[in-house]
């Protein structure tokens, strides 16, 4: 971590105790370690101001991608409306309250404003102050603590602690401004929010919630329209538990939709623990409730490890998986906190049949949504839930969503000519829920990297259909190259497909925070070369550049130019 300091330092001119390690991994895939940084000002978090450093087994820098801000030469970093005494001393003059920017949060997305709320009631129980403490001597091996805060409990209208934290953000402008980060969940949402504290102006505003329109349907058979349901055994068990809890998910029903979780009843498999629950699709869905909490468990079990066994990241934060949610219809979706904090999925009822169908049945929806968490956590480090954002960051993140989904079902028997809809049971459509179907196939489905060049396709689904084409084309070139594995859990599988997986993550720590698709691409390419030295170089770069992603395609203001053209000796 030292190396990575010291590099960001030197690039930025900054004094090393200006940057600070926010969280680090090394990749026993591609044996790179991963450094994820941000930059301080006065001693206070630069929230957007992220770095991530990829340092080689031998201590080598191979890459980095960065938003820190240069230091001017034998100047302070940046400047503020801060004065330096007033920053020191941790404050600033007629600083607006963090209870009121707590509030203009809670405004912004629709709640009763301060007035209505019933004055002082609004606290709940008082603030606590977390003091900021780093732990370890400026420019030494230390991993972030916590910037000065405020935890708010039992606001009404939110769940859980609400958090102020004071930091600073890089305006839109370009200038730095003081804020407090607003962490707060309500039944709807989850929502980090920066508030100025000179203004008390809303600056930005982040939703960490994702999107998407054991008797159980097993891996590659992820609906009813599949197959038949199969009785699994499952003797993983750090303890013996007889509810749909443990240490990676806690599922449960949510009808009602507000999304409390723990007071949740779970379906019981008694004291043999077999959860064998009877489904008739022709009813409505909450006939079958304990089988749809029950398959939501397994899929997602299967996507899930929670339990870190000593191989980073932090404990007791489970899943909290919700089957059946009512707060809404044909829209489930995935809350991604920083990590340590429980992540959240709903899974919706789906209303375009008749009867409805239940999204807990489609293994792609689960997938998908289970997705958001993983490409979250791991672009820009597991304590940055806000890389994968805004602009085309937030479609790479569906298009990988939709990306593991097709990987989860596809079968030894399926060819580059097989061609994939997301979510047809749950849909009720055998065209699912995405404008064309997956597939190879240039008649079948046009996309192009020049398709983002078009307002419609800024919306991120859409968007995320053309990154997730683009990794159908490359997925299919390395397994006919590498070959099929059926068992998509053999992690020490050469095959092309388990290969795919171990590119893709290994891509999104190598990337940067705010990912465009050049980068992103560029990170999966180097992913390769660090697993496999490049032998599989050709056959990804083939697979971009036949969707405009080749070698030469560029973004310049805003326009993207397709590039058919591959590496030299990469040519068909």
């Amino acid at each position: 971590m030292t190396r990575a300091i010291q590099f960001a330092a030197d690039q930025y001119r900054l004094p090393q105790d200006e940057v600070v390690v926010k969280s680090h991994h090394t990749d026993t895939n591609t044996g790179l370690t991963h450094v994820y940084l941000r930059q301080l000002h006065h001693g206070e978090e630069i929230s957007n101001a992220n770095m991530n450093v990829n340092i080689g087994p031998d201590g080598s820098i191979l890459s980095y991608g960065s938003i820190f801000l240069n230091a001017p030469s034998g100047q302070h970093p940046i400047t503020d409306t801060e004065t330096s005494s007033e920053a020191e001393l941790g404050f600033i003059s007629a600083e607006v309250n963090p209870l009121d920017a707590v509030y203009t949060v809670l405004t912004h997305l629709g709640h009763p404003p301060k007035a209505n709320r019933g004055g002082s009631s609004f606290l709940g129980n008082a603030s606590t102050t977390r003091d900021r403490n780093f732990g370890n001597k400026p420019g030494s091996d230390r991993l972030a603590g916590p910037s000065p805060s405020h935890v708010f409990h039992r606001i009404p209208g939110t769940l859980g602690e609400t958090q102020a934290l004071r930091t600073h953000i890089i305006s839109p402008s370009g200038d730095l401004e003081a804020v407090w980060e607003i962490s707060v969940r309500t039944p709807n949402d989850w929502v980090n929010g920066h508030v100025s504290r000179r203004t008390g102006q809303l600056i930005a505003l982040v939703s960490w919630k994702s999107h998407a329109t054991y008797h159980v349907f097993p891996l590659g058979y992820g609906s009813p329209l599949a197959g038949t349901r199969s009785r699994l055994h499952d003797n993983q068990f750090e303890k013996a538990i007889n509810e749909t809890r443990g240490n990676n998910v806690y599922a449960q029903a949510d009808v009602a939709g507000d999304g409390n979780w723990a007071a949740k009843k779970r379906p019981s498999g008694g004291g043999n623990r077999v959860f064998d629950f009877p489904v008739d699709l022709a009813k409505h869905p909450t006939g079958y409730q304990d089988a749809a909490v029950v398959n939501l468990f397994y899929w997602t079990n299967m996507a899930h490890d929670d339990n870190n066994f000593d191989k980073g990241g932090k404990r007791s934060d489970a899943m909290i998986a919700m089957a059946q949610s009512g707060d809404k219809t044909n829209n489930s979706s995935f809350y991604c906190p920083p990590d340590g904090v429980h992540p959240m999925m709903k899974i919706d009822p789906y209303t375009r049949t008749n009867p409805k169908r239940d999204g807990d049945f489609d293994s792609d929806l689960i997938i998908h949504e289970y997705s958001h968490g993983v490409t979250t956590r791991l672009t820009g480090g597991a304590d940055n839930s806000n890389c994968l954002a805004v602009g085309e960051a937030k479609g790479l993140g569906e298009g990988w969503s939709d990306f593991f989904a097709l990987l989860f079902k596809l079968k030894a028997s399926d060819t580059r000519f097989t061609n994939y809809p997301i979510g047809a049971y749950a849909s009720g459509s055998s065209e699912g829920i995405r404008s064309k179907l997956y597939s190879t196939s240039d008649e079948m489905n046009p996309h192009r990297y020049s398709y983002l060049n078009y307002p419609a396709w800024w919306e991120e689904h859409l968007a995320g259909e053309v990154w997730a084409t683009m990794l159908y084309e490359v997925l299919w070139n390395v397994v006919e190259a590498a070959g099929f594995e059926s068992n998509l859990n053999q992690v020490a599988s050469v095959k092309g497909n388990v290969l795919m997986f171990k590119y893709i993550l290994g891509g999104l720590k190598i990337q940067p925070c705010a990912p465009t698709f050049l980068t992103a691409r560029d990170a999966l390419v180097q992913a390769e070369e660090a697993i496999d030295g490049g032998k599989y170089r050709c056959a990804i770069w083939r697979g971009f550049a036949k969707r405009g992603l080749g070698t030469r395609a560029t973004n310049a203001l805003g326009i993207r130019i397709n590039s058919y053209a591959v590496p030299s000796g990469c040519d068909i």
